[in-house]
């Protein structure tokens, strides 16, 4: 039973086991904007000249360009009759425009002394915020509707590609029914120009050193070195464009590293970088990573609260593991970044770091396992309390999910891999220990990743804690967008081993 190694310089499998506890590329061109002139001027009547309709920032005019960092910025409607009679099923659509929009709210103070929220807008029958789209109650020739609302940036994990710089087509729709009774379908259009930007971006960039390993084997003496490459966008304001790192390497005993490889370990990544992002200069220890967040679908992916992470693995020769394989050895490295991000016009940040340490210890094992993201790190009591003397099934379940990473610095010397689940267990405030009520639901592994890792001859095998044979995962089995799904709820099973 093993998983055999496809012979990568190193090598990154991630799984993630869901437990319960019983307590493509798109070609665009770029899009023509009205110019200021045209925003300007825009006819605001109607066609049949019953109604006039205009959407405006506070300062008059049509165009704007906003920090996404600002929150609430105002937008003024207005609407007016220019015949006699009454208009009726009066709606403002804002659903196709690059921004969020919000019903504004004053603060009253009520019977009992405290801050209410109440509506400013008298005249809005109902705000649909998720769907943009805002209902009018009828008015006459004789009314108007001089609205407020605020409009914000959308953030989301997907955008659309003009979500930095867009006309904006705010629609109106109503029935104008005049003096006679007789009802008109009436449609009206305001383009709006609406531009994201962001003040002061900066971006951080972190190299940690993890393994440090000279070895001794079969296979020859070598020195392996392994950083961590950290880089995000601080606050994530704006999605990353292209990324472009530089790191400058040490030389062991007058030697750069004989070969190097690149991993990309950011959060659902995992991926072993090709030629085409990493250039190595053996001749001067520079290496170049390249990527590029590519517009897919008309998206883009805005990747929040996760880092961009690469483990870089340098394999240094038999030569300078004679050399200084029980001597401390400066490890410094010097890293400079770019990095490009969607806006409204393109924006790239530089940044430097320097790296160093001083190193004679073996540091970190060639293959070792990190666990790490729970979904939920504090389970509630009351779950706990109601389990406890509720019927079995009625007992709530909350579902929990670990990533495990296999993190193996260099594949040749490994042929297969074992992992053991330790018994689940909770800690309370008081720092008292318990174990948990616990099973396992769900094991998940990228398609992509089992191939590159373990290759077509390789496989894992999912077992119970006393060897009963649960599942096995090999280039056979089914996948749904690149991810392997294998369903352990049937067994509950407290304990896993793959192999």
């Amino acid at each position: 039973m093993q998983a055999k190694i496809s012979k990568f310089i190193a090598a990154v499998l991630a799984l993630v086991i869901i437990f319960a506890n019983s307590w493509s590329v798109v070609s665009y061109a770029a899009e023509v904007f009205l110019s200021e002139k045209e925003l300007e001027n825009q006819n605001t009547t109607s066609k049949d000249g019953s109604v006039d309709f205009d959407v405006q920032y506070t300062n008059g005019k049509h165009s704007a360009t906003l920090n996404i960092d600002e929150k609430n910025t105002k937008l003024n409607i207005a609407i007016s009759l220019k015949k006699s009679g009454y208009v009726k099923d009066l709606a403002i659509d804002f659903s196709s425009s690059n921004f969020e929009i919000a019903q504004i709210h004053d603060e009253d103070t009520n019977e009992n002394g405290n801050a209410a929220q109440t509506t400013v807008a008298k005249k809005i029958q109902n705000f649909d915020a998720e769907n943009k789209k805002i209902t009018f109650g009828q008015i006459t020739n004789k009314e108007q509707i001089s609205e407020q609302i605020y409009i914000n940036p959308i953030i989301k994990e997907e955008i659309g590609e003009d979500n930095f710089s867009k006309d904006n087509k705010i629609k109106l729709t109503c029935t104008f029914v005049n003096t006679d009774a007789k009802e008109t379908k009436v449609e009206k259009e305001i383009v709006l120009h609406t531009e994201w930007t962001a003040q002061n971006v900066e971006t951080e960039l972190n190299y940690e050193t993890i393994k440090y390993i000279p070895y001794a084997s079969n296979e020859g003496n070598k020195i392996i070195v392994q950083g961590k490459v950290t880089t995000n966008v601080k606050n994530y304001v704006l999605p990353v464009k292209k990324t472009n790192i530089n790191i400058s390497i040490p030389q062991f005993a007058g030697e750069y590293p004989e070969k190097v490889s690149v991993i990309n370990n950011t959060e659902e990544i995992t991926k072993e970088l090709n030629k085409e992002n990493i250039t190595y200069d053996e001749k001067n220890g520079s290496l170049t990573i390249k990527e590029n967040n590519e517009i897919k679908n008309n998206k883009i992916q805005w990747q929040k609260n996760k880092p961009q992470k690469y483990i870089v693995t340098y394999i240094y020769s038999s030569k300078a593991y004679e050399k200084i394989k029980e001597k401390s050895i400066k490890l410094n490295y010097k890293l400079n970044s770019e990095i490009t991000l969607y806006s409204n016009n393109e924006l790239t940040i530089k940044k430097e770091t320097i790296a160093e340490q001083v190193q004679k210890e073996k540091l970190g094992e060639i293959a070792e396992v990190i666990i790490e993201n729970p979904t939920n790190e504090d389970i509630y009591k009351s779950y706990m309390y109601n389990n406890k003397v509720t019927a079995e099934e009625n007992k709530r379940e909350t579902d929990i999910a670990n990533r495990y990473t296999l993190n193996i610095a260099y594949s040749n010397l490994i042929d297969s891999f074992t992992i053991s689940q330790n018994d689940d267990k909770f800690t309370t405030s008081k720092e008292q220990e318990y174990k948990a009520n616990t099973y396992n639901k769900e094991l998940k592994i990228s398609k992509q990743e089992f191939d590159n890792v373990l290759g077509v001859d390789g496989k894992i095998e999912i077992q119970s804690k006393d060897g009963t044979l649960l599942s096995t995962i090999d280039k056979d089995t089914k996948a749904e967008q690149n991810e392997i799904k294998i369903d352990l709820a049937s067994f509950k099973t407290e304990n896993i081993v793959l192999e």
